[in-house]
């Protein structure tokens, strides 16, 4: 993040969890504790990927996962959800939990699948979140 110049006056460790890992892009969207938890709540755990498997292997695992025709909608709402509570803590000192995350994310995947006809997003959309919840 830092080659980005998205870090914090020079503080280069992961503000969102507590193992004083730098903050790299893939270090907060896939080995983040909290953002661990929180694909695990949609159903995606990466553990099976194996140690730092290159950033579209995630993608492509996402896709075999999920509905696929909302998987990229799923996996970017996910991630930006993940952006906005990260800058949340460094802006305005909110920490975030799981439940709150998975609230923002399912208003951010409604607000996404809205050019999708009512019936099929309701189906689609719906379907699998309301299993694993």
């Amino acid at each position: 993040m830092d080659r980005r110049r998205c870090n914090r006056d020079g503080i280069l460790t992961c503000a969102c969890c507590n193992r004083h890992a730098r903050e790299t892009r893939d270090h907060l969207f896939f080995g983040c504790d909290f953002s661990i938890n929180c694909w695990r709540k949609i159903g995606l755990d990466w553990t099976s990927l194996g140690p730092d498997p290159p950033f579209m292997t995630y993608i492509r695992y996402s896709k075999n996962c999920m509905h696929k025709d909302l998987y990229k909608e799923i996996f970017l709402s996910a991630a930006w959800e993940f952006w906005k509570c990260r800058n949340d803590l460094i802006f305005n000192n909110v920490t975030s939990t799981v439940q709150a995350w998975l609230l923002k994310f399912k208003v951010s995947l409604r607000n996404q699948s809205s050019p999708l006809t009512r019936s099929s997003a309701r189906s689609i959309r719906w379907g699998w979140i309301s299993s694993g919840f």
